[in-house]
């Protein structure tokens, strides 16, 4: 799934394409984010996922409240892949209208940080920042990332390819199901 970037404030959000420097999303070629939403409900189907990253909390360190608050697009699933410490983080997240909360497993402050967000939602999954190959970027190996998730109970997780800005939800821990689609592309 094609991910989209947003910035900004309640008003003024921002899209654009991305490029990820130094453990920051970038956004180049600014475009107002309605436009952006507009085009994606366009091309997309009713349920469809839609992933969303939340660019200003990777640089501030904290989730945008404002985004969380008043992102909308109707008739599609929201993904929110935002900038996760603590428990407080994950409830806060969970205030908007997204989905799914896909957090970072190289952000929280633990691992009992996930644990303790599987037992407030089932809407949480883990999420592995790799480069184009597959190479988690800021963590060891994939395996073992993998298996802290399975022995905290998790059913899945997701890889989000830096390069290509690409979410990959895999299912059952032993048997991934991908359901990324190559053909939707960012303006």
């Amino acid at each position: 799934m094609r991910c989209t970037p947003i910035s900004g404030k309640r008003g003024s959000f921002i899209s654009g394409d991305v490029s990820f420097d130094s453990g920051r999303f970038v956004i180049c070629s600014e475009k107002d984010s309605r436009i952006v939403l507009t085009q994606i409900h366009d091309e997309t189907d009713r349920d469809d996922c839609v992933p969303i990253i939340d660019v200003d909390s990777f640089d501030r360190r904290f989730i945008n409240s404002d985004l969380v608050k008043d992102l909308r697009l109707r008739g599609r699933n929201l993904w929110l892949i935002s900038y996760i410490r603590t428990i407080d983080d994950v409830i806060d997240a969970m205030c908007g209208s997204f989905e799914i909360l896909c957090v970072p497993t190289h952000t929280v402050d633990g691992m009992d940080v996930l644990s303790d967000a599987l037992e407030i939602s089932d809407r949480i999954i883990p999420t592995v920042f790799v480069d184009r190959s597959g190479v988690p970027l800021f963590e060891r190996s994939l395996d073992r990332i993998v298996k802290d998730v399975r022995n905290l109970g998790y059913p899945g997780y997701a890889l989000l390819d830096i390069d290509h800005m690409e979410l990959t939800h895999h299912g059952q821990m032993n048997d991934p199901d991908i359901v990324s689609d190559s053909s939707f592309t960012m303006l």
